[in-house]
């Protein structure tokens, strides 16, 4: 495995073994998540536990992993600087969003999820997607807002 793309000076990690390692930290993750959800109870369609949606998502997430680990073992995934969406990764926007995630962890239980949601929401859309503004707060505002309702009005789920 080697390092032989470059997109604006930096290297792309295709084909590391940082590559290799990510991967397999997160197909790792997806198994923990798949065996937490059979432990919740998956049920069935018609009838679904706790645990159907996290079996669904980390199944699916689990495939992909496995996906792009035999792709880097096998050195399928090289590909042109120009097709790589998402390498120009600027690890400000990251931190954003970590931070994001962990203050809305923080705040859900002290003030519920509307209002730990507006800040997170603004953060996220102004600082690490870059949205102008005005759409950044209108968004930040309407969005939680209409989960809530959907949610704890239409659905009658406890959020």
């Amino acid at each position: 495995m080697e390092q032989e793309v470059e997109l604006n000076g930096r290297p792309v990690l295709r084909n590391t073994y940082a590559h290799l390692i990510a991967t397999a930290v997160i197909a790792a993750l997806f198994v923990v998540t798949l065996l937490v959800g059979f432990d919740l109870g998956v049920g069935n369609f018609s009838a679904p536990g706790s645990g159907l949606w996290p079996v669904l998502a980390s199944s699916g997430g689990l495939l992909v992993s496995i996906i792009l680990l035999v792709m880097t073992v096998l050195g399928l995934n090289k590909v042109a600087p120009s097709s790589l969406l998402f390498s120009d990764v600027s690890w400000f926007r990251v931190g954003i969003f970590v931070c994001s995630m962990l203050a809305f962890l923080a705040l859900y239980p002290m003030v519920g999820f509307v209002f730990a949601a507006i800040p997170v929401a603004f953060l996220l859309l102004k600082h690490a997607g870059q949205a102008p503004w005005i759409s950044s707060i209108v968004t930040a505002v309407i969005a939680p807002l209409a989960l809530y309702y959907i949610f704890s009005e239409i659905l009658n789920v406890r959020i």
